[in-house]
């Protein structure tokens, strides 16, 4: 049977040119395994409150609006509970897969400092950027890239609408799915290979 996988992706309430992160905005999972379809992954997401007003510019990058966030935001124990069920219902693998680090750590730090407690997520992360990156050096091609134009790389089409959390969990959960069954498929070229020397 094969193992299920989580990956986490968070929106962000940034100042236009801030070094700054921002508040979260929006809590994205999805969980699936290696043989699955995209869209047959389980996908959920949440707005969070960050008692603020949201800039406009964030309301055009990711379509979240003032009343989303004061109509539909969940508690941050609710959405913890929520993740803590799904991932162990699963019995996923511990860490999660996200683009680029910072989203895991971020969260993880969010429910320490305002619920006192965070169970999961482990010590790591597993950055499907980054691996995107050594494969990208492997071919010496360019390794700038965003997550849409990553999957490019590869000939597989970003599903859904970009900058919305839980759809960006799904597709960097996709690409990681897709480059780890690539390298098997090398490896096994490696294998018969090496029986022949």
């Amino acid at each position: 049977m094969e193992k299920y996988f989580f990956a986490l992706d968070l929106e962000m309430n940034q100042a236009e040119n801030s070094a700054h992160t921002g508040k979260i905005i929006q809590v994205g999972l999805a969980i699936g395994n290696l043989q699955q379809d995209i869209k047959e992954y389980e996908l959920f997401d949440w707005y969070v409150d960050p008692n603020e007003k949201i800039y406009s510019r964030i309301t055009e990058l990711t379509g979240i609006t003032n009343q989303d966030i004061q109509e539909k935001s969940t508690h941050l124990e609710d959405i913890y509970n929520k993740i803590y069920e799904k991932i162990y219902h699963y019995d996923c693998y511990p860490n999660p897969v996200v683009w680029g680090n910072g989203d895991s750590s971020l969260l993880k730090q969010t429910f320490l400092n305002q619920l006192g407690y965070c169970k999961m997520f482990g010590h790591r992360d597993i950055d499907v950027k980054t691996l995107h990156t050594f494969f990208q050096l492997s071919k010496d091609k360019p390794t700038s890239s965003s997550l849409k134009s990553a999957l490019s790389n590869i000939k597989i089409k970003f599903e859904w609408e970009p900058h919305r959390a839980h759809f960006d969990a799904a597709n960097t959960l996709f690409l990681f799915s897709e480059l780890v069954k690539r390298q098997r498929t090398a490896n096994k070229i490696f294998e018969e290979a090496a029986k022949l020397l």
